[in-house]
Formats: structure tokens, C-alpha cells, sequence
């Protein structure tokens, strides 16, 4: 499937639906960017085409929580997520790898965040950038490493020089698992 692409610099003439569209988009791009909860789109959206009766974008505006965060995960993940690999992919960028497993109560899931630290020679600082997210249920060392091997599928494996995580006992045998089966030069800093 080939994805589209949003100019949000363009000043062509564009349909109602594009400017619908760009508007949802910038608005996600704010959410993110001002931690905002996504349940605020739920209650704002309602009051964007009162607040702007003159305008057809605002009164097609429809951007609950929902429809943020698929807008968020799906549409703007990829392209950031790209960015990320692009640099990951220089031959002399090394990385370390953070995971972190939060609840997820309402959905009865674990979600396991995978998150890389690099420093980057575009901005010249280190960076911590989201690599990738996963539901798990109750997880094991094994399907923690297939996660993140998924997350790296696209990076230079033997370039992670060092794993964080929390201390419990499945950390300590994923840390194992992942020093001799993707980066046997990985450094130990301890727990």
C-alpha cells in the first residue's frame, strides 16, 4: 500500500478535505508536542464549528481521541520512526536501548515502549526517540526479545552498545538473551 503524502507548506489550491486534513494534522502535531491527554480532542472537536461558524474546515474537523491517536501511531509514527532509522543506519552511530512495560488496565494489556538513545551528528546532542510500542499480555524474556528485535529490524544490531531497564528477573534474562544473540559487544553497567 503507498501512502500518501501532506504538503503542509503547499500554497496550491487544496479541497476542503486536504484542509480538513492538514488542520487534524497540525492539531495532532500539537497534542504531542504540549503532552496534551487525547481526551481533550474529545470535548475541543465538538467546539471547533461554533468557535469558527464561517469556516467549512472547522465545521468537517472530526479528531476525537480515537481518530488522534491513529493519526498519531499511524499516519506521523512512520515518517518519525523513519527519521530515526535513517540515522541510526550511519555506520559510526552507536545506540543504547531503553524499555519500559506500563499497564495498560482498561485494555488488560502490558504496553512495552522500546526507545533508543543516540547521539546525532544532524542535531549534534543526544537524542532519546521512540522506536516502537507493543500490547503484550503477561510477557517473558522471550517475547520481550522478539519485540525488540522487531523494533531493530531495520537498524545495525552491532551498534547497541548498552541495554536499560528495570530490575526484575525477566530483564535479567532478556539483557542475556540480547548480549549474545545481537550485540555480544554490548556493555554491562550493572542494574
Amino acid at each position: 500500500m503507498i501512502q500518501s503524502t501532506l504538503d503542509l507548506h503547499s500554497a496550491t489550491a487544496v479541497s476542503l478535505q486536504e484542509k480538513v486534513t492538514k488542520a487534524e494534522t497540525l492539531l495532532a502535531l500539537s497534542v504531542v508536542s504540549s503532552n496534551l491527554p487525547y481526551t481533550f480532542e474529545d470535548v475541543a472537536t465538538a467546539k471547533y464549528p461554533p468557535m469558527f461558524p464561517d469556516s467549512e474546515t472547522a465545521k468537517g474537523f472530526q479528531c476525537g481521541r480515537k481518530k488522534l491517536s491513529y493519526t498519531i501511531s499511524d499516519g506521523l509514527g512512520p515518517y518519525f520512526k523513519a527519521k530515526v532509522i535513517k540515522e541510526l543506519d550511519i555506520p559510526d552511530t552507536f545506540y543504547s536501548i531503553m524499555i519500559d512495560e506500563s499497564p495498560i488496565p482498561e485494555a488488560k494489556v502490558q504496553q512495552l515502549d522500546v526507545l533508543v538513545r543516540y547521539y546525532s551528528t544532524n542535531t549534534e546532542n543526544v537524542l532519546v526517540e521512540h522506536l516502537q510500542s507493543f500490547h503484550l499480555g503477561h510477557a517473558t524474556a522471550d517475547e520481550l526479545f522478539s519485540c525488540i528485535e522487531d523494533a531493530l529490524s531495520d537498524v545495525r544490531k552491532n551498534n547497541m552498545i548498552c541495554f536499560y531497564s528495570d530490575g526484575p528477573n525477566v530483564m535479567k534474562s532478556l539483557k542475556r538473551k540480547l548480549k549474545t544473540e545481537v550485540s555480544p559487544n554490548m556493555v554491562d553497567i550493572g542494574w
